[in-house]
């Protein structure tokens, strides 16, 4: 997931910029907007690229850098940049609110399982709440239904064979 990139790197991973440290794509963007043209042009050249080895071999975003890798020109380097964290952002915004969304219909569906299963909601009422759209119906009868069923077929089958036994005994004495 694209978040990792986000996250700090382990201390002996900061990118030094003299005494400073950068700890993040964040920090990178922020140093390299506060930095002159000069200092700048120390760790990106024609010749090597030193921000883009960093997002490369310890933030591991590859795609970022080498966007960045042929990029000499400073404002270019930061709008890039800040182009990638914004959509960095907006897919962890995202993720985030699928993932909250998930968690409280699954814990809405938990609950009315539960009181399904206690006799205190009645079939039809459970699947309305459940079944908000013909995924979700496929999903709790594969999850839910599926183990259920399987147990009392078994359960079944052997009672068959159990009373099968019990009548070919009596059926015909041996």
């Amino acid at each position: 997931m694209s978040h990792k990139y986000l996250e700090d790197v382990p201390p002996d991973k900061n990118f030094f910029l003299g005494s400073r440290h950068i700890r993040n794509l964040y920090g990178l963007l922020l140093e390299v907007r506060n930095i002159t043209d000069a200092e700048f042009n120390h760790y990106v050249s024609k010749h090597h690229n030193y921000f883009s080895d960093w997002i490369e071999h310890v933030i591991n975003h590859k795609r970022l850098a080498n966007r960045l890798r042929d990029v000499t020109d400073k404002e270019e380097f930061a709008e890039i940049l800040q182009d990638d964290l914004d959509n960095l952002m907006g897919k962890l915004r995202v993720y985030e609110e699928e993932l909250s969304e998930a968690k409280s219909h699954n814990r809405k569906n938990e609950v009315s399982y539960h009181q399904y299963k206690k006799g205190k909601m009645k079939l039809e009422d459970f699947m309305k709440i459940v079944a908000e759209n013909e995924e979700d119906i496929k999903e709790y009868l594969k999850h839910y239904l599926s183990g259920e069923m399987r147990r009392e077929f078994l359960l079944g089958l052997a009672i068959g064979i159990i009373v099968g036994v019990i009548i070919g005994k009596l059926v015909v004495p041996g």
